[in-house]
């Protein structure tokens, strides 16, 4: 039973990893395309003030993560660059918006490159909160036909 206890809790845990790894990712590409719609077209002065103020805010908290990391910790050199190239982006301007997200998709990718061949497979790119992974589809089906089989063996 304790057997089964591991099991269970390692999944649960790689699977949060996935889906944080995985998610941030995903949502900022969705980010890297909304802010490039609003470089592509003419928007007010107000909606650009508010995309940068808010990037700012942004750039200063993801610096503060990144540097208190203990989940996925990049290695020292790669991160005090990263850490380098965030504080050289002045954000003034939407493009200035771009460079960061683009950065931050570099910082991602760079922890998915460390992280993601150990939990890949417990990452499912649908967006529906309750989606399930191959695995636990996999788990039900086994589940469901041997119930089935049980009964058919039994029963009949």
């Amino acid at each position: 039973m304790a057997w089964i206890k591991n099991v269970a809790r390692s999944y649960l845990e790689k699977r949060r990893a996935a889906k944080e790894l995985y998610g941030t990712q995903h949502d900022l590409a969705v980010l890297r395309r909304r802010v490039s719609q609003v470089y592509k077209k003419p928007h007010s002065e107000q909606v650009k003030d508010t995309y940068i103020k808010t990037f700012n805010r942004l750039s200063k908290s993801y610096k503060k993560k990144l540097k208190s990391d203990t989940n996925y910790p990049l290695p020292t050199p790669l991160n005090n660059k990263f850490l380098k190239d965030i504080e050289a982006i002045q954000i003034l301007s939407i493009s200035d918006c771009q460079k960061f997200v683009d950065l931050a998709l570099d910082i991602q990718n760079e922890k998915l490159k460390l992280y993601g061949p150990q939990i890949s497979s417990f990452y499912t790119p649908m967006y529906a909160e309750g989606s399930l992974s191959l695995i636990e589809v996999s788990c039900l089906l086994i589940l469901f036909f041997g119930i089935w089989g049980v009964y058919h063996l039994f029963v009949r």
